[in-house]
């Protein structure tokens, strides 16, 4: 891929049987077997382009907050220790969900975004997954079994608000992080 001038992207992908768990204990117990995860992803790839990004995790949904930042954090810290500068990608539960922002418990901006030297890592990406209307019109067969039926139409006053409303959230974390260029 790197050689035809494509960015790919390596990631873990739906691990839901044994990281992204709602049971505390086994989550906990999942974290060494994450950190070595990344640690030999991180190190077996350290000589190539920084043109290769990673993804720490891609839409965790059973997680908090607080357990999508360990995550997040300890993919980091393996990754730094081997490619200092390489793009990754982070986000957070629900999917990658916009309402991730939302949570009071959420610590992005200290865990992720600051370097020591009180500088900004901006080789940290932040991902978020926007899949509104759910269901009706963005990805109308693979909603749950009770989902409404397709759409296929999108533009009423209400899905314009909604839209408006979810990006001046995103807007508002970004200028508050510092992240918005």
């Amino acid at each position: 891929a790197l050689q035809v001038g494509l960015l790919p992207i390596i990631n873990v992908h739906h691990d839901n049987s044994w990281v992204d768990t709602d049971n505390a204990t086994a989550f906990e117990q999942a974290l060494p077997r994450f950190r070595a995860l990344w640690e030999q992803v991180a190190r077996n790839f350290t000589s190539h382009s920084d043109d290769l990004i990673f993804q720490t995790f891609n839409e965790p949904h059973r997680l908090s907050a607080t357990q999508c930042n360990t995550v997040n954090q300890i993919a980091l810290e393996e990754i730094r220790r081997h490619s200092p500068s390489r793009t990754v990608i982070i986000g957070g539960g629900g999917w990658n969900s916009i309402r991730w922002l939302q949570d009071p418990s959420n610590n992005l901006l200290q865990t992720f975004f600051a370097l020591p030297n009180g500088e900004q890592d901006r080789n940290v990406w932040l991902e978020i997954h926007y899949y509104t209307p759910v269901f009706t019109f963005t990805t109308p067969n693979s909603g749950p079994p009770l989902a409404l039926p397709p759409s296929d139409t999108w533009g009423t006053s209400a899905d314009i608000g909604a839209l408006n409303s979810s990006f001046a959230l995103l807007n508002g974390w970004l200028a508050t992080s510092g992240l918005a260029g």
